[in-house]
C-alpha cells in the first residue's frame, strides 16, 4: 500500500495506491484511488510488471474481467 501527491502545490491531485505481488515475484497488480483536480473520487488499474507490455497485458486483463 502506498500513497501519492502531486509536487505542484496548486494541484491537488493525491490518492493511495493497493498492489499486491505475484506469489512468484513476477508482478504486482492493484487499484489506485484518488481525488481528481476537480474533486471528484477516481479509480483504476495498475501494474507493475518486468516489461511494459506484460503490465499493459495485466491491465487489459483486469479491465476485462471486470466487463464480464
Amino acid at each position: 500500500m502506498g500513497w501519492y501527491r502531486s509536487t505542484d502545490a496548486a494541484v491537488r491531485s493525491k490518492g493511495v495506491l493497493y498492489l499486491v505481488l505475484h506469489p512468484h515475484g513476477t508482478h504486482a497488480w492493484g487499484r489506485w484511488v484518488g481525488i481528481s483536480y476537480d474533486g471528484a473520487v477516481i479509480t483504476g488499474w495498475g501494474a507493475i510488471a518486468r516489461t511494459e507490455d506484460d503490465a499493459h497485458k495485466i491491465v487489459q486483463d483486469l479491465i476485462s474481467s471486470e466487463e464480464a
